[in-house]
């Protein structure tokens, strides 16, 4: 055996982790998460490499049952503030120097994908839960390049198709509204086993609790108004022996707003939950989660993401909806 049965390569926010654990925890496969290669991968070509054949990846699989490799940062990439705003741009050449790479390792890709708008929806929730404060709208205008090209569904699929797989395509909706025939499609067009049904787990899927995001985003607001305010203390300005002391604060100051804060979210309580939120005195309604999409990013969303999905029969049904849901 010297292929992956499928490479699942997002989309990112597709319910990747799900699909992750599933095959992770089955019997019926022999599952890789592509992490340390994908990461491997994109810092290579974040720091020059252009060349596939200098990057080879040798992974060991078995004969006995297929083989799986998922991780969704094989598409997914830039949206979020861990990626330096000078790489932003590269979403696209990135992708299509690790398709390159993974080109021998399998002949088909497995892309679920969702609405857009609702995509971009959870990429912003997935920023808040990472430290982020802003709200959707400026969210959106501020990676709004790196949004839309993860979206250039036109581009992702010539890449992969150039560099010899076959593409197959499942709604996200499909999952929401019936996981069982979410399955029972992905054994269809995959000629795969679905994996043993599990019990559904909204931390262990790592599912948004939308309620909570204006909060928390105002949590991360404070915590990073209190860090600038350190970081600009007189101590640190006259003195290097301090200033070194702040520099080694910056790691954990990072920790702090990335997990602290999450993994604080994940275990209050509803009643916990409210009386957190009623000391930071937030506003009623401040259109924390408004998203209104131009003119322009309608267009190219309609051409470049929508229009290809029109030769996937999956898809065919959630159409009209999406179409809809861009001018909403």
């Amino acid at each position: 055996m010297d292929k992956f049965d499928l490479i699942h390569i997002g989309h990112g926010k597709c319910l990747s982790t799900m699909l992750q654990r599933r095959w992770a925890m089955s019997d019926r496969y022999n599952y890789f998460h592509g992490l340390a290669a994908g990461n491997t991968l994109s810092q290579a070509f974040l720091s020059g490499a252009r060349d596939p054949a200098n990057h080879r990846i040798d992974i060991n699989l078995n004969a006995d049952k297929p083989n799986i490799l998922s991780y969704e940062c094989f598409t997914f990439f830039g949206c979020a503030e861990d990626i330096p705003e000078t790489a932003r741009h590269l979403t696209l050449e990135r992708q299509a120097f690790i398709a390159a790479t993974l080109a021998p390792l399998s002949d088909r890709v497995l892309l679920v994908l969702r609405d857009p708008k609702d995509w971009i929806r959870s990429c912003h929730a997935q920023y808040v839960k990472y430290g982020g404060s802003l709200p959707l709208q400026a969210y959106f205008e501020t990676f709004r390049k790196p949004l839309l090209d993860n979206l250039r569904l036109d581009r992702i699929l010539e890449i992969w198709r150039a560099n010899g797989f076959e593409p197959i395509v499942l709604p996200m909706e499909d999952y929401k509204a019936d996981p069982c025939g979410f399955w029972a499609l992905y054994e269809r067009l995959t000629g795969l086993p679905a994996p043993e049904d599990r019990p559904s787990s909204a931390l262990a899927d790592n599912r948004t609790e939308h309620d909570r995001l204006e909060t928390r985003a105002a949590t991360n607001a404070l915590i990073e108004k209190l860090i600038a305010l350190m970081e600009r203390n007189p101590l640190y300005q006259s003195s290097p022996e301090h200033r070194k002391e702040r520099d080694s604060f910056a790691v954990v100051n990072s920790n702090f707003k990335m997990w602290t804060v999450r993994r604080a979210f994940e275990a209050m309580s509803p009643a916990e939950f409210e009386e957190f939120r009623s000391g930071l005195n937030l506003a009623p309604e401040t259109g924390f989660s408004r998203l209104a999409l131009d003119a322009e990013a309608q267009a190219a969303l309609a051409e470049t993401y929508l229009a290809p999905l029109e030769e996937f029969s999956a898809c065919r049904p959630h159409l009209a909806g999406y179409h809809a849901g861009l001018s909403a």
